[in-house]
């Protein structure tokens, strides 16, 4: 059975975002780069590693290309996991993603601010807030916001970009996977925003009627 996601409407996000931006610039930055490239949480900040008790991964300087506008991030869900639940790390890989340029310079200019280089996690480190307070003010700019949808997370952010190419592009599945989430499963990721083409299904519907009866 498909439980429909709540997510947050193009107002909504720019709402959630302006106040990010005047809150805490890194949360701003983090939640606009979710909301344009489709990825998880984890593939920017990076994961736990249970049995070293350590951080891995996640977006390092290096992996920013500005005269591209591209990003270059590992993909968290093609990892194996060993019985203890902790990650194979030769199962990663690292996939593109391209991202506007207005954004690209704001990166840039967030890094050259905070001083860091090479291998430096752009969302880790004592510049930033832990992954936890970047839940935290993700729920708190919404609800500042007046939006008081409790289903609608920094996950959201993911099924956003996949509603709005959808529904505002009509963008094919297969297109979304490679250039935005990365999805490994197609199908999958169809049942999982079913309730999107059933959205877009009505739309469509609904403006044939009108066209109809004018």
């Amino acid at each position: 059975m498909n439980i429909k996601k709540d997510i947050p409407t193009k107002q909504e996000l720019s709402n959630i975002l302006y106040i990010a931006k005047q809150k805490r610039y890194s949360s701003y930055l983090l939640f606009r780069l979710l909301s344009v490239t489709g990825r998880r949480v984890g593939e920017l900040i990076g994961v736990f590693n249970k049995e070293t008790r350590t951080w891995e991964l996640g977006m390092a300087v290096n992996d920013v290309y500005p005269e591209e506008n591209k990003l270059s991030l590992y993909v968290i869900k093609a990892r194996k996991k060993t019985k203890s639940g902790n990650i194979v790390k030769d199962r990663y890989k690292k996939l593109p993603n391209f991202i506007p340029p207005e954004l690209m310079r704001e990166l840039i200019e967030f890094i050259h601010y905070n001083d860091l280089k090479g291998s430096d996690i752009v969302f880790r480190g004592g510049h930033c807030p832990s992954l936890r307070t970047f839940q935290r003010d993700f729920t708190k700019f919404r609800e500042e916001a007046g939006i008081l949808k409790d289903n609608i997370t920094i996950h959201s952010l993911r099924h956003y970009i996949v509603s709005f190419l959808r529904m505002e592009k009509d963008m094919p599945y297969e297109t979304i996977a490679e250039r935005f989430t990365k999805h490994r499963s197609l199908d999958v990721m169809k049942k999982h925003y079913a309730h999107i083409d059933i959205e877009k299904q009505k739309d469509k519907i609904m403006g044939d009627l009108e066209v109809l009866e004018s």
